[in-house]
């Protein structure tokens, strides 16, 4: 009779049931790499986008968030080694999909090409990018079509920033990354916005979710727990 309440209980309320087992986890170490707006320092404070997003969800099912600001190299290192929890900010790749579990995406963002304001040429799609230099950020994924790509030259920076500051230089024809870092990035920077612009057409909608290495002892209990949280 007991476990028929029981499980009464959680058919009606699941809910409650899945807070309380949050809320027994330890306080999670995310990592978060520099990728403004997403995920930045300013006046020695973490903030952005996906950091917001990321600690109400867990704060919602009962769970502490300390966020770490670091490299992606860094933060990939670390959560092998077990140093941190989770890795935010990830767009599905298929590399990384093989080590780590995805949780629900908790954002959406049109993904854009920049140049110099001098580039007359329309790019309608990762296709139509002929012979031209792309930098895109370290880590970061950009579909099958531009992944495996081999009619343009691709040159993988640490950040998004170095992208841009190699294009002002002519050391690249492009740079790729969502339409809201290359917005922040331009706005935020007199040089930037006199030489850059966005272009107009969307190459893609990359979705961004978090993660935790499947060797974790606790991944199915935090990912269950993060979706939940956003979904609530």
């Amino acid at each position: 009779m007991k476990m028929f309440i029981l499980s009464l209980f959680m058919l009606l309320f699941p809910n409650v049931v899945y807070s309380q087992a949050c809320s027994k986890s330890k306080t999670l170490q995310i990592g978060v790499d520099p990728w403004p707006p997403f995920s930045y320092s300013s006046s020695s404070k973490l903030k952005g986008v996906s950091v917001d997003i990321i600690r109400a969800a867990f704060s919602k099912v009962g769970i502490k968030t300390d966020f770490h600001l670091l490299p992606w190299k860094r933060i990939v290192r670390n959560i092998q080694l077990g140093e941190l929890d989770v890795l935010a900010n990830l767009y599905y790749v298929e590399d990384i999909a093989k080590w780590v579990k995805y949780s629900l995406p908790y954002l959406k963002s049109d993904v854009k090409l920049a140049s110099l304001k001098n580039f007359k040429r329309r790019i309608r799609s990762i296709s139509s990018i002929q012979g031209e230099s792309v930098a895109y950020g370290q880590g970061y994924s950009f579909g099958k079509s531009f992944d495996h790509a081999s009619h343009f030259k691709k040159v993988e920076v640490p950040v998004t920033e170095n992208g841009l500051k190699m294009m002002i230089l002519g050391r690249v024809d492009l740079v790729i990354d969502s339409e809201e870092v290359l917005s922040f990035l331009i706005d935020h920077n007199t040089e930037y916005s006199s030489k850059i612009k966005i272009l107009s057409d969307s190459l893609l909608v990359n979705e961004m979710s978090i993660g935790v290495s499947k060797k974790h002892r606790d991944r199915e209990r935090i990912i269950t727990c993060f979706n939940q949280g956003l979904t609530a």
